[in-house]
């Protein structure tokens, strides 16, 4: 009897997990429902709707509805845009545009002009063949007619003769010795003084004659010295400039319109000299200083000097106390120069020698 009761209570047992197991773990087998996908862990091939939405815009609307439509996919949307619905004309406006009703006309010559006309070209359209059109084009890659130089009539291109049509630049150097014209002496010239003839000799006199410095005035007919008394006055350049000072009492009045200078003095007035201030002579004064001797002064002769002032030559002599004496005595007086007295062999006791 207590045995069944445990077979009892396990069988319960198991029973209840069962139920908690059905009840709260899925089998193995189990399967989901949920949407595909072209890749493992990535985003559902389809979906309600998507993440991101799609706004359109009729003309830079901002009313939802009406000029402004937003889809995401939660809601199926359909929208007509019409050519009213951003302000373009219906298809049955027409094409705003005139066919030409006659062929296109020539080209003609001159400049070029935009036109006026309201018509357009038809897509066929075509101009005539420019066979009939005169005139020429303002430029070209090359001209129908070319022209040739000859270098003394030769017919070798690029050597004596040059062709141009204007499909290449060229440039043509021709030279005497390329038209065979060699240096030649005129007659009656030598080699040191020939001048070619086609020169002439007029030419070539006077390039041999001498000109003007490269640093020379043109036109300049000007003073370069200005010579006043014994004083010359000369121009260190070209454009020295020389400069008058008015003196005293003199006016300096210049004119640049008319280049020129006036001078004006004023009249000066001065008194009689005196002895305290300059001025003019009188003629009293004048007659004073005709009176006067050349060479005179102002020179009073004192009553007393010394006998020093006189000067004594051969016929005036001061004559001293003792010569004197000599003179009362009888003595005899002789005058010698020392070189002479020196010479004497004897002395004379009763002469007086003076030596001069």
């Amino acid at each position: 009897m207590a045995k069944m009761n445990l077979l009892d209570a396990l069988e319960s047992s198991l029973a209840k997990a069962k139920t908690y197991v059905d009840g709260n773990f899925s089998k193995s087998d189990h399967t989901h429902k949920y949407a595909g996908s072209s890749s493992a862990g990535g985003a559902a091939t389809s979906a309600n709707k998507v993440n991101t939405d799609l706004t359109i815009k009729l003309n830079g609307g901002s009313t939802e509805g009406t000029d402004l439509f937003t889809f995401n996919g939660s809601a199926a949307k359909t929208l007509d845009i019409t050519p009213s619905s951003i302000g373009a004309a219906a298809e049955s406006h027409g094409t705003h545009v005139t066919w030409p009703t006659s062929a296109p006309r020539e080209p003609k010559e001159g400049a070029a002009v935009i036109g006026s006309s309201t018509q357009v070209a038809r897509a066929d359209h075509r101009h005539p063949a420019q066979t009939t059109i005169t005139g020429n084009a303002g430029s070209a890659d090359k001209v129908n007619n070319s022209m040739k130089v000859q270098l003394n009539g030769g017919t070798t291109e690029d050597t004596n003769q040059f062709t141009f049509d204007g499909s290449a630049a060229k440039t043509v150097n021709i030279t005497l010795s390329s038209l065979g014209h060699g240096s030649h002496l005129e007659l009656g010239e030598t080699s040191s003084t020939a001048y070619r003839g086609d020169y002439g000799k007029t030419a070539y006199d006077h390039s041999q004659a001498a000109h003007a410095p490269s640093n020379a005035q043109a036109n300049q007919n000007a003073f370069s010295n200005f010579t006043i008394g014994s004083t010359t006055i000369a121009a260190d350049s070209a454009t020295d400039t020389l400069t008058i000072v008015a003196g005293s009492n003199i006016t300096l009045t210049p004119d640049a319109t008319n280049d020129k200078l006036t001078i004006a003095a004023t009249d000066t007035t001065y008194n009689d000299a005196t002895t305290s201030a300059a001025g003019l002579m009188t003629s009293a004064m004048v007659t004073k200083l005709n009176g006067i001797a050349t060479g005179a002064n102002n020179y009073s002769h004192p009553s007393t000097h010394a006998a020093t002032m006189i000067v004594e030559d051969s016929t005036h002599r001061f004559v001293t106390d003792e010569e004197k004496a000599a003179w009362s005595n009888g003595i005899k007086i002789v005058a010698l120069a020392q070189e002479e007295y020196d010479a004497l062999a004897t002395i004379d006791n009763d002469t007086l020698y003076v030596i001069i």
